[in-house]
């Protein structure tokens, strides 16, 4: 992930190469909180590539922090406030170029575009559901898709005995994308198996759930399970989820993969 940031930075910074010797303005938002690995490890990607590139960077950066929000309704609000903070804070700045990580950031940004950063350059990475950009200029990206279908199929060939996938979804606007991205990567797999989409953030429903399946059924991973309010580090969300269920847990993130 992070070589292609960072090939995606190139890219921004090949835009750059007209900039004037003074220092240009840049701003980072990311979707999540500081803290976060995935959250820092694109920081640390961007910050890598600012340094070789020999430039003087007045950097912005902001985080959405859209996963600590409860409800998808909970979630809207956040955004809509955190729009009105944003727009306050950086009306006033011209930026040379706009750096959006993850799907929440991207989308307030193509919402309020003109608003908050006017025609400045837009890179973007670690989007999931990638979005329409007709009619928005001076965009680029690191593409990538999750193989939600391939990983099922996968556990098809390693156990043909699979007749039943419980999807263990996100009950948020970001949850629902990626509900729609599973039904159109999984139409090709037709009568072979039932897929059932449980939308629960709540560890310990979620362990209660999967001590009860039977032989039959595999484990897709791809919700933000909360404790007592509590957003969980994926890591110890999927290592829990893992031990509780009686199936193979699956997962298409390199952070919570082998816990």
């Amino acid at each position: 992930m992070w070589v292609a940031l960072l090939s995606g930075l190139a890219v921004l910074l090949a835009w750059s190469a007209g900039w004037a010797q003074t220092s240009s303005r840049v701003l980072v938002l990311h979707s999540y909180h500081q803290g976060r690995p995935w959250t820092d490890g694109i920081q640390g990607g961007i910050d890598a590539a600012f340094a070789r590139s020999g430039k003087s960077l007045d950097v912005d950066v902001e985080y959405l922090d859209a996963l600590r929000m409860e409800g998808a309704q909970d979630q809207l609000t956040a955004r809509e406030n955190f729009f009105r903070y944003i727009k306050n804070k950086i009306g006033l700045i011209r930026y040379d170029v706009v750096i959006a990580s993850n799907d929440e950031a991207l989308s307030l940004l193509l919402d309020h575009r003109e608003t908050l950063v006017g025609d400045a350059p837009l890179v973007f990475c670690g989007v999931d559901i990638q979005p329409d950009l007709s009619g928005q200029p001076g965009v680029a990206s690191v593409a990538r898709t999750p193989a939600y279908g391939d990983t099922l199929g996968l556990a098809l060939a390693l156990d043909p005995g699979v007749r039943r996938v419980l999807f263990l979804g996100d009950p948020s606007p970001y949850g629902a994308a990626v509900r729609a991205l599973l039904e159109a990567q999984t139409r090709g797999l037709g009568e072979q198996i039932g897929i059932y989409v449980l939308q629960e953030s709540n560890i310990q429903v979620l362990e209660r759930r999967l001590a009860t399946l039977g032989p039959e059924w595999v484990v897709m991973f791809a919700c933000r399970p909360r404790e007592d309010g509590r957003l969980l580090p994926e890591a110890e969300a999927a290592a829990r989820l893992s031990r509780a269920s009686t199936v193979p847990v699956y997962a298409i993130k390199d952070t919570v993969v082998g816990q």
